[in-house]
């Protein structure tokens, strides 16, 4: 069988089961965007992500200050995701031949930048030569953060007739990645390229250098009121998905009311993109996707001082189903996400 066939979550759901029973009480391990684990009056949460050289990112389409900055906004994503506080880091790099000690130095400075922010220690890692003929730059990254115990917002919370609800505005940064490969991947925040719309710079910039929702799903979880929740990584039309199954419901989602920037309707009016297809299936927006009840979503956003927009209602029936839908009516378009494998996850039997 090729990964291909299955995927990156059926590969994980294939030996997800052979650990459940070695979780401590309280534990919670995979299947969520953090590891939750009891320590004391509080919660650890421990996250950890790859990024390799060619997969998650073009070197030539990214300064390394820039990707510095990026390897752990991600990551600190994760922890935002689950409403919990940062709090250290992890790096370990795989450097191939041809990268400089200057390009590290780059790298480690949008690094600790990023960390001073939000004011994430680096506590350790590991550094080593990767080999062969054709070796790619490897970085790898784990966050330790924490929260109140049993507070840690969860994917398996959304109820039938919740709200979904998102942060900020989506499908810009795929925008950005489409317009560095458009440019034959050549292009950073030092070497722009002409020819594209005034306001399309700082679609680059979001993909660049994404900013992690940390303060506002803080505020977001100090309502009490958010349900699920979790980052917005491979897209709205696969991490919506992931709410769904660990909650055992489906969804309507009103394409109509997603929230597009006005540099992406730009963009994609002058390109002939489909701006809805990068909001739904881009990923790397690195939003906020959450549910609420339906009373609770408007105080939610008055509370918590934070630009919500509403884009659908949780349903009753077969888990996992999304159900897309444009001026009341049911559309058969079958948006995804993306899959590291290439599998082709359809939203329906």
């Amino acid at each position: 069988m090729e990964f291909s066939e299955i995927g990156e979550f059926g590969f994980i759901e294939r030996f997800r089961p052979l650990f459940e029973s070695l979780n401590g009480a309280g534990t919670c391990g995979i299947g969520d965007d953090c590891a939750v684990m009891p320590f004391g009056d509080e919660d650890l949460l421990v996250t950890t992500d790859m990024l390799l050289e060619n997969t998650h990112f073009l070197r030539a389409g990214i300064s390394p200050y820039d990707l510095g900055w990026k390897t752990l906004a991600v990551n600190l994503s994760d922890v935002a995701a689950m409403g919990g506080t940062p709090v250290a880091s992890f790096l370990s790099v795989g450097i191939p031949s041809g990268i400089g000690v200057e390009y590290m130095d780059e790298f480690m400075r949008g690094y600790r930048d990023l960390s001073s922010l939000y004011r994430v220690s680096l506590a350790g890692g590991d550094t080593t030569r990767a080999t062969g003929e054709n070796a790619l730059l490897a970085l790898n990254v784990a966050v330790v953060g924490r929260s109140p115990h049993g507070a840690a917002i969860m994917r398996g919370g959304a109820r039938p007739g919740d709200a979904v609800c998102v942060t900020g505005t989506l499908g810009d940064s795929a925008a950005g990645l489409e317009m560095i490969i458009a440019a034959g991947g050549n292009i950073t925040s030092s070497t722009r390229t002409a020819g594209f719309p005034g306001s399309a710079a700082s679609l680059l910039e979001k993909h660049w250098r994404p900013r992690p929702r940390v303060e506002e799903a803080l505020a977001l979880a100090a309502t009490g009121a958010v349900r699920s929740m979790m980052d917005i990584s491979d897209g709205v039309a696969s991490d919506l998905k992931h709410i769904l199954k660990a909650s055992g419901v489906s969804a309507r989602v009103d394409i109509d009311a997603l929230p597009l920037s006005a540099p992406l309707k730009e963009y994609a009016a002058a390109t002939g993109t489909d701006a809805v297809a990068m909001a739904l299936g881009g990923g790397e927006d690195y939003e906020l996707l959450f549910t609420a009840g339906e009373k609770d979503a408007e105080r939610i956003a008055a509370e918590a001082a934070v630009k919500i927009t509403r884009i659908g209602t949780v349903t009753e029936g077969e888990s996992g189903i999304v159900r897309w839908c444009r001026g009341g009516e049911e559309i058969k378009d079958d948006y995804m996400g993306f899959d590291h494998f290439g599998a082709r996850r359809r939203n329906r039997k």
